[in-house]
């Protein structure tokens, strides 16, 4: 397996804006699932909300990205509200040496540059309308023009304005020695921390 340092998933997983009051921690949240869906933020942001923590693993699907997305979403139904240290775990071999190897999904702002509209124009646009007869046939023009007209704006010049964002950064995977036959034994997962559960009795680590 291979991974790469880069952004996860720039497009299904934009960025979403992040506004809170001062004593509400902000983080990275999957776009289009609303305000109150579970938030990827540092551990220290998690410890200061005082929700009990529990460990949290599942499989690794064949696409990593779908398999940390399927991650968030059971996390959410679990009751998470928040979530910490999201990685992908995997099995390595290096000249022979077995390896346990973690790529780390962190939560970062980001400032992005794009263009918006700084002055627009406006004008008529004349659509020449079909000829068609004129209701009375008494009439000493029994056909007449009739002229159309649709109201255009145009823009003129663009400006660059700078927006922040949350978005998920994938690490370059870490990767540490293991014994003997020891790659067999590691289970290709996603994992995290994982704040807030349904009742006290669901905060237990697991494993889906």
């Amino acid at each position: 397996m291979t991974a790469r340092n880069g952004w996860l998933l720039a497009i299904t997983l934009g960025a979403l804006s992040g506004v809170g009051c001062s004593h509400t921690p902000v983080g990275y949240q999957v776009p289009g699932k609303g305000l109150e869906s579970v938030t990827v933020l540092t551990e220290h942001d998690a410890v200061t909300t005082g929700l009990p923590a529990w460990s949290l693993a599942m499989p690794l699907g064949a696409e990593e990205d779908a398999s940390v997305l399927k991650f968030l979403e059971q996390a959410e139904a679990s009751g998470a509200k928040y979530l910490t240290d999201v990685a992908v775990v995997f099995a390595a071999e290096s000249n022979g040496q077995p390896l346990e190897c973690r790529t780390h999904f962190l939560p970062v702002m980001a400032v992005e540059k794009r263009k918006r509209v700084g002055a627009v124009s406006t004008r008529w646009l004349m659509n020449p309308a079909p000829v068609r007869p004129m209701p009375s046939a008494a009439s000493a023009f029994p056909l007449a023009g009739e002229q159309q007209y649709r109201y255009v704006t145009e823009p003129v010049s663009f400006e660059d304005e700078q927006v922040r964002r949350w978005r998920l950064l994938r690490s370059e995977p870490e990767c540490k020695p293991l014994e003997g036959s020891a790659p067999a034994k590691v289970a290709a997962r996603v994992e995290g921390r994982v704040y807030g559960c349904h009742g006290a009795s669901n905060c237990q680590d697991k494993t889906l």
